[in-house]
């Protein structure tokens, strides 16, 4: 069976992007409000669960809560069939990306091969195909480049990519910089 390793936004960042987020899928059919919107960072086949916690809780130690930046345009994937927002200056997103893929192909899982330095990480946002009108929409935030941090608080292996409650495997938070 097939698990993603996703990075999940804090709850601020979920209520403020599922405001934005409503209006643009009212046209769309069967549209349900994911429980949580996270960047997908890799895909690991058939893992020892419970070795794979422990793996990846020990590396993450280091690890604290990060920004994305993101870019107010909404994108379509056809290969992973996910819609969501494009994040920009992923620098973070890519080194723990980097550093969770490596040490898994050395540990033993089968982790997918890295991504392409230019592909953008996209945010998922829903499973379904956007309405036209949400994919010509080019303004979604309303600062002067389109552009919006949003923070990443925890780090959790889902058996689908549909975000649902019931397919989270396990989640292990981040550091939180302001607590000593």
């Amino acid at each position: 069976m097939k698990y993603y390793l996703v990075a999940v936004l804090d709850r601020d960042s979920n209520r403020e992007l599922e405001a934005l987020q409503k209006p643009l899928h009212k046209k769309g059919r069967n549209f349900k409000k994911p429980p949580y919107m996270a960047i997908p960072l890799d895909t690991i086949e058939d893992p020892d669960r419970d070795r794979l916690l422990t793996f990846i809780s020990d590396l993450l130690k280091p690890f604290r809560y990060f920004h994305v930046e993101m870019e107010g345009r909404y994108v379509n994937s056809s290969e992973d069939k996910i819609s969501g927002l494009p994040v920009k200056n992923f620098g973070y997103v890519k080194k723990i990306q980097r550093h969770l893929n490596e040490y898994m192909t050395l540990s033993g899982f089968k982790a997918a091969p890295e991504r392409n330095e230019e592909k953008d990480f996209i945010l998922s946002m829903s499973q379904e195909r956007l309405p036209r009108e949400a994919d010509s929409s080019k303004r979604l935030f309303d600062t002067e480049d389109n552009m919006k941090k949003f923070q990443v608080d925890r780090i959790e292996l889902w058996k689908t990519m549909a975000a649902k409650k019931d397919s989270i495997v396990f989640s292990i938070p981040l550091k939180n910089p302001n607590i000593i």
